[in-house]
């Protein structure tokens, strides 16, 4: 079954509020979700993020796990 991509993004968007809750820098956050980009695990940029940890900083980019091997990284933050 093939999702669209905006369809994953919103999930994505969905997923990350869930699991970063209330924590400080919220406008930083928002300015992040602005900028995503679905990429594939198997790029390099994504790649460091998505195996090292399941979230990084949300100053040095965001980069959660997709079942369907699929990477949301906000590199720019």
């Amino acid at each position: 079954m093939e999702m669209k991509p905006f369809a994953l993004a919103l999930l994505l968007v969905l997923s990350i509020i869930t699991h970063t809750g209330a924590e400080g820098g919220d406008e930083k956050f928002h300015i992040c979700i602005k900028k995503f980009k679905l990429t594939r695990c198997t790029m390099p940029k994504c790649q460091t993020r998505c195996f090292r940890k399941y979230n990084t900083s949300l100053l040095s980019g965001i980069c959660y796990p997709h079942p369907a091997k699929i990477c949301a990284c906000s590199i720019t933050c």
